[in-house]
């Protein structure tokens, strides 16, 4: 049995998991759930997008055999337990979103145990994500295995997201320099071929501030291992990451350095 856990608002990005899951797995089942427990003060919980009847239509559309749609009480009435996290949730988005991996691998964890699957599928658009439950699914011996697939983007490169919908149909071509300049940074760092401290700085501080003279407002552009999430060290297994706002959005994405 496949497993593909999201919080609804689904695009193709979801519908690639599905699909995925749909192929390799003789059952497919879907979550719909917004955890509030991710959520932190002044985010988004109450204004995220639930468009259910949409969602489970392009669920059926993808080849989900089965969708389940807990409420708060089901998930979290009488418990105090919770999946605390360490190692590849304490940088980046542990730090600009207390608390977020927690709510995270918590809601995962009641999940996989309400569903019981062998294959559970992420994507790779949320990196860190991936990580930290990467290293979750190990720690506690679950025996499914995870699949994280690649990003599924716009026609203009911006990586499909349920906030994108926040943004104008003008806003959405300007993001897309987001992750153009992410490939700039690793198509620099792989020409060069190995990690010189002084070039990577002199890389990033280009980047940062051809995103910042195009109106993003950038929390962290990095280059970190994609398993730990410690400074890269190495090219192998780099990726360059991002969490920028723009026009008043949170939009992360990150990209692969090709050695």
């Amino acid at each position: 049995m496949g497993f593909v856990p999201t919080m609804g608002a689904l695009h193709e990005g979801h519908g690639s998991l599905v699909k995925a899951s749909a192929q390799q797995c003789s059952e497919t089942v879907v979550s719909i759930y917004v955890n509030p427990t991710q959520f932190g003060p002044g985010e988004d919980l109450s204004r995220y997008p639930r468009p259910l009847e949409a969602d489970l239509e392009k669920c059926r559309a993808s080849g989900a055999t089965a969708v389940i749609c807990p409420t708060t009480e089901d998930m979290y009435s009488n418990t105090t337990t919770v999946v605390t996290t360490s190692g590849p949730s304490e940088k980046f988005e542990g730090e600009f979103r207390p608390h977020h991996f927690q709510g995270v691998t918590t809601v995962v964890a009641k999940l996989l145990n309400i569903v019981q699957p062998n294959d559970v599928f992420f994507g790779l658009k949320d990196l860190q994500q991936c990580a930290v439950i990467r290293n979750m699914l190990m720690s506690l011996c679950y025996g499914c295995r995870m699949h994280a697939l690649e990003t599924v983007r716009e026609s203009s490169g911006l990586a499909l997201s349920s906030r994108n919908q926040y943004l104008s149909d003008e806003a959405r071509v300007r993001a897309s320099l987001l992750y153009a300049t992410l490939k700039q940074v690793a198509t620099r760092l792989s020409i060069v071929g190995f990690l010189s401290v002084e070039h990577l700085q002199e890389v990033l501080d280009t980047a940062r501030s051809n995103l910042d003279s195009h109106g993003f407002s950038v929390q962290y552009l990095a280059v970190v291992d994609e398993l730990s999430f410690e400074p890269a060290r190495t090219l192998k297994g780099a990726r360059v990451i991002v969490a920028a706002y723009f026009e008043g959005v949170r939009l992360i994405d990150n990209c692969a350095i090709i050695v």
